[in-house]
């Protein structure tokens, strides 16, 4: 199996995790593509696939923590950005 070949079954499973979820009729997320390849690796036995199931679970792995990465770097900057000495108390 070629690369490319190996990026589309890839591709393909996670549309496949997709709308898996999208039948259980349940919110489409990041962790929830991850729970259902997780799920189809299980039960997986051709090489191929498994070796694409793992490439899968890697990327929306590593897209999870991408995003993680942000919103925390974001919030880092809220928080940097707030000022502390003010009373909560006092409207304005």
């Amino acid at each position: 199996m070629t690369e490319q070949d190996m990026q589309l079954l890839r591709d393909v499973f996670i549309g496949e995790a997709t709308l898996a979820i999208l039948n259980d009729n349940t919110r489409v997320s990041w962790p929830g593509i991850l729970n259902k390849l997780k799920s189809f690796l299980k039960t997986e036995s051709d090489t191929y696939r498994i070796n694409a199931l793992k490439r899968a679970i890697n990327d929306v792995s590593d897209e999870i923590k991408r995003r993680d990465a942000l919103q925390r770097s974001c919030m880092g900057e809220f928080t940097m950005n707030s000022t502390d000495n003010y009373d909560d108390l006092t409207w304005h």
